[in-house]
C-alpha cells in the first residue's frame, strides 16, 4: 500500500505596531498562504506521481490566500481599557472549485458552497486589577460564499451571506 503525505502550503506572516507612550498602539498584520503549494506525495520516496490527479485538483480549485487584520487599543485609566479589530481573509478556493466525485466513492450527494472571503469586527473594553480582570467583546463575522446545488449547468448557484454576531465575556482571578 502507499501511504501519502499532504505537503502543507506555504505561509508568511508580517506584522507592525504603533506605541502611543503607554496609553495605546495600532497594529496591523499581514498574512499569505499559497494554498495551490499543497501536494500529496509518497510517504517513502516522496514522489508525486501516484497523485497527479489530486495535486491537480488541488492547484485548479485552490487561491493563494491573504489575511488582513488592522486593530487598537486604548488605555483610558491605567486598569480600564478599550479596543477594537478588523480582519478580512480572502476566499482559499476559486471559481472553478467544485466537488469531484471519484469512482471509489460512497458519497452520492453533489452540493458544494465555495467561500468567496470572510470578514470580521471586535470591539470590547476590560478592566485589570492586581488580582481579577474581565473583558467584555462584541465580535461580527460576516461570511460570503457562493452554493451550488449540483453540479448540472442548468441549476443557478446562490449566493449566500452568514452573519454571526457574538458577545464574550471573560473573568479572571490571578493566584
Amino acid at each position: 500500500t502507499v501511504k501519502a503525505a499532504l505537503n502543507s502550503p506555504l505561509k508568511l506572516n508580517g506584522s507592525v505596531a504603533v506605541l502611543f507612550g503607554k496609553k495605546g498602539l495600532i497594529s496591523a498584520e499581514y498574512g499569505y498562504t499559497n494554498y495551490k503549494g499543497m501536494y500529496y506525495a509518497d510517504k517513502q520516496s516522496g514522489s508525486s506521481n501516484s497523485y497527479s490527479t489530486e495535486n491537480g485538483d488541488i492547484s485548479s480549485m485552490t487561491n493563494a490566500n491573504s489575511t488582513i487584520k488592522i486593530g487598537g487599543e486604548y488605555k483610558i485609566t491605567d486598569n480600564f481599557a478599550v479596543r477594537a479589530g478588523f480582519a478580512y481573509i480572502t476566499p482559499t478556493q476559486n471559481e472553478r472549485a467544485e466537488k469531484i466525485s471519484y469512482i471509489n466513492t460512497a458519497r452520492t450527494d453533489m452540493d458544494i458552497l465555495v467561500n468567496k472571503g470572510s470578514s470580521y469586527f471586535n470591539a470590547g473594553f476590560g478592566y485589570r486589577d492586581s488580582d481579577w480582570y474581565f473583558d467584555i467583546a462584541y465580535s461580527y463575522h460576516r461570511l460570503n460564499e457562493t452554493f451550488y446545488a449540483f453540479n448540472a449547468s442548468n441549476v443557478k448557484p446562490a449566493d449566500i451571506t452568514t452573519n454571526n454576531n457574538n458577545i464574550i465575556l471573560t473573568v479572571g482571578l490571578r493566584f
